[in-house]
């Protein structure tokens, strides 16, 4: 109780509580991986992630489609992955370009190109259904494409989805990180 108070003038020891939670302070989050996925289709899905999640980064090698649509994420929940209610821009080049329908990965894509990057979704809050993206991409010709967008759920998200604009992928793969 002196040590809680602040009142403790002796030097003692830190009761197996305190250790317990100092520990768990300094511990790294717990970080799932999904297995890489390599890219084939017009969509590629993960599900099963937990509704507890917080934090999604998916990253991409070299992954290219047959056409140059812009890679979007799509996320969802019980219901299923959702293609309205986004709002996401991509900016590469000086120019820029919106979507509702996902959030933008990439822009300005040429085929064959492939890109490789990152996104992270970030939930608002542990309570919240909306979630924050940000991403970098970087496709073979060497353009950069930055992206942000934000997109509510009506629940839990539990799976989301990389899909090809209409496009089928040809190459590369993507892998899902989640905490």
């Amino acid at each position: 109780a002196e040590m809680e108070a602040g009142t403790e003038a002796a030097l003692r020891s830190m009761s197996p509580l305190r250790v317990a939670q100092a520990i768990d302070a300094l511990s790294p989050p717990s970080r799932t991986y999904k297995s890489f996925t390599a890219a084939s289709g017009t969509q590629i899905d993960f599900t099963g992630i937990p509704t507890t999640a917080t934090k999604i980064t998916i990253i991409f090698e070299n992954l290219s489609t047959n056409g140059v649509s812009n890679l979007l994420v799509q996320i969802g929940d019980s219901g299923g992955i959702e293609n309205t209610g986004y709002v996401s821009t991509a900016h590469s080049g000086g120019t820029s370009a919106n979507s509702t329908s996902g959030f933008i990965c990439t822009y300005t894509n040429s085929a064959p190109n492939a890109s490789n990057g990152i996104i992270e979704l970030h939930r608002l809050s542990p309570s919240s259904q909306s979630w924050i993206m940000s991403g970098q991409a970087l496709s073979l010709s060497s353009t950069v494409t930055s992206s942000v967008g934000i997109k509510t759920l009506s629940a839990d998200l539990d799976r989301l989805a990389i899909y090809a604009g209409g496009d089928t992928f040809d190459g590369g793969g993507v892998n899902v990180v989640y905490e």
